[in-house]
């Protein structure tokens, strides 16, 4: 007889909190408004502050959402002691975090967007092309605003 196998949280169930809290829980609307809400009104030095404080407070109260980035991480970096995937797991966090940030900043805000190039006599001459390019890219932060 075969040993059951117990499979890595990739999806963690979100059952009664996810009925108790509502919106509220992590996946709510609320989580997604309130950061679009925060960049729209708090000055930009202060959006730094608003993600400080935030990412810790997801990080040691989503236990679950940890477990399963440290399972994934472990799949494509390789198995590492305790404190090392707790920095891995951070990391995404902390990632993250920001990744939604500049979302809602290039969205939501009213600020002028910054954007630098390099080669910029080249990137003019791809765009001339008639048979258009790919863009390969190790970010993606932005790839939903791309098209924009």
């Amino acid at each position: 007889m075969r040993e059951a196998v117990e499979l890595p949280p990739q999806a963690p169930s979100i059952g009664r909190w996810k009925r108790l809290l509502g919106p509220f829980h992590f996946t709510g609307e609320f989580w997604y408004r309130f950061p679009a809400w925060g960049v729209r009104v708090l000055p930009r030095w202060a959006v730094g502050i608003f993600v400080a404080i935030f990412t810790p407070i997801f990080f040691l109260t989503l236990g679950g959402v940890r477990k399963a980035i440290a399972s994934n991480l472990a799949v494509v970096l390789g198995p590492c002691g305790f404190w090392r995937r707790q920095l891995r797991v951070w990391r995404t966090f902390w990632n993250f975090a920001w990744c939604l940030t500049e979302r809602y900043e290039g969205l939501a805000a009213r600020r002028q967007v910054e954007c630098d190039a390099d080669s910029v006599e080249e990137w003019r001459g791809l765009l001339d092309e008639s048979e258009g390019f790919v863009l390969v890219t190790a970010h993606v932060g932005h790839w939903e605003t791309g098209s924009m």
